[in-house]
């Protein structure tokens, strides 16, 4: 398997995902390993996580008074912030690095942005929260070589956050789905 590439991998995965939970079809793993006594010896492990956003965002949409929003989306932000992404990204990264499965779906994948002061457009750029690299980054630290080999973008979507201070900062969430494979390196 060391000549597919990573695309190629999360392909398969995706197709295990749909056919069958212990692989992908035996037909696929066949043409790729050229006999079936070699698709036979392939197994593909897959894993599955939920990142989890770090706050409770359906609270924006069930605001009914636009003018709360810059409110909920600061009380957001402190849950956000206290939730500390990154000892999360460590201990999912222990888990992935202990099972070191061959690919791994992650749902609720996130980027957090911002711009100061807001100017209600959707275009802050100053990252503040990135959980693929950081995940990426934990898991390199454990040893365990994975790169992102698909990443879909699902939201994208800027709300003014109301500072301490009282002024406004744009806050941009950027919601996707990634597959991660194990480098083929390590395969």
């Amino acid at each position: 398997m060391r000549h597919l590439s990573a695309f190629l991998l999360a392909a398969l995965a995706l197709g295990a995902c749909a056919d069958d939970v212990t692989g992908p079809p035996r037909a696929d793993l066949t043409a790729f390993a050229g006999t079936e006594a070699a698709a036979s010896a392939v197994q593909l492990t897959v894993m599955t996580r939920n990142m989890y956003v770090g706050t409770d965002v359906d609270r924006v949409l069930e605001t009914s008074d636009l003018n709360q929003i810059p409110f909920v989306v600061g009380e957001l932000w402190e849950l956000l912030l206290a939730n500390d992404y990154a000892e999360r990204a460590r201990a999912m990264a222990g888990e992935i690095a202990a099972n070191r499965p061959h690919v791994v779906g992650l749902q609720e994948v996130s980027l957090f942005r911002t711009q100061s002061p807001a100017d209600f457009q959707l275009n802050a750029t100053d990252v503040v929260i990135d959980f693929v690299p950081t995940l990426l980054d934990e898991l390199a630290a454990l040893g365990a070589d994975y790169e992102l080999a698909v990443e879909m973008q699902a939201t994208d979507v800027e709300l003014p956050r109301l500072n301490p201070d009282f002024t406004l900062t744009d806050v941009r969430l950027t919601d996707f789905d990634a597959i991660l494979v194990l480098s083929l390196i390590h395969i």
